[in-house]
This record gives C-alpha cells, sequence and structure tokens, in this order.
C-alpha cells in the first residue's frame, strides 16, 4: 500500500467514525426524549386521575351516595385515593391519584379541595396543588 491509498483511508476512517458517533448521538437523544415524554405523561394521567377522584366525591356527596369519609377506586392504568372530612358547614377533599405501571407507582398527583356546604349541596370554594 501506497502513501496516497493510506491517506485515503484513514481520511474514510475517520469519516466513518464521525457518522457513527453522531448516529449514536442521535439515538440517545430520541430515547432520553421519549422517555422524558412518557414521565410527563404519566404526571398529566396522575393529576387528572387524583381530578377524577374529586369529581367523583362530589358527585357522590351531591347524590347522597357517600357512605365512606376513605376509600379508592382502581383504574386501568391507576387508581385514586379520596379522604373527605366535614367540619359544621365546610368540608376537605383529597384526592392522591396514582399511575401504575403492574404493582409499581410511575407517578402521583396530590390534590385537595375546600368548600362550604349549603343547603345540602357542597360547593367548592378553594382548590389546592400539594
Amino acid at each position: 500500500m501506497n502513501k496516497t491509498n493510506g491517506g485515503i483511508l484513514i481520511t474514510v476512517l475517520v469519516i466513518f467514525m464521525i457518522i457513527s458517533l453522531m448516529i449514536t448521538l442521535l439515538f440517545s437523544t430520541i430515547v432520553y426524549i421519549q422517555r422524558r415524554a412518557m414521565h410527563q405523561i404519566h404526571e398529566i394521567d396522575a393529576r387528572l386521575i387524583s381530578e377524577a377522584g374529586i369529581d367523583e366525591a362530589m358527585f357522590k356527596l351531591n347524590s347522597g351516595q357517600m357512605i365512606y369519609y376513605e376509600y379508592e377506586e382502581l383504574f386501568s392504568n391507576g387508581k385514586f385515593e379520596i379522604k373527605f372530612s366535614e367540619f359544621e358547614n365546610t368540608f376537605t377533599i383529597e384526592s392522591i391519584g396514582t399511575v401504575l405501571r403492574g404493582k409499581n407507582h410511575v407517578a402521583f398527583h396530590h390534590a385537595k379541595v375546600k368548600g362550604l356546604i349549603k343547603n345540602n349541596k357542597y360547593i367548592i370554594s378553594e382548590y389546592e396543588k400539594l
């Protein structure tokens, strides 16, 4: 092999290594972005589940179906846990929405509402994100 062919071979190898490195970096970036997006989706799901718990508790309160002060309900991808308390003409509902993957907790969101009881109707007056 002469000097010209050796120089060309080294140049081709360097270009190939740079292209390989760029492809590896591209795939690593795609995997990172995908993981981050899934994490954000799980956080949004947990928030929606916790708000669904508050909505269900409000429905049960206003329709006279609320029997327990604490309960939980399972969904296909998670669950919410409700804690309800009442004092004179005020009430508080806490809801913890959890996204599950199998038995593992992936994300959770804790929401709390406070409100007033007027004419046997429960009315939310304050929403807290915890």
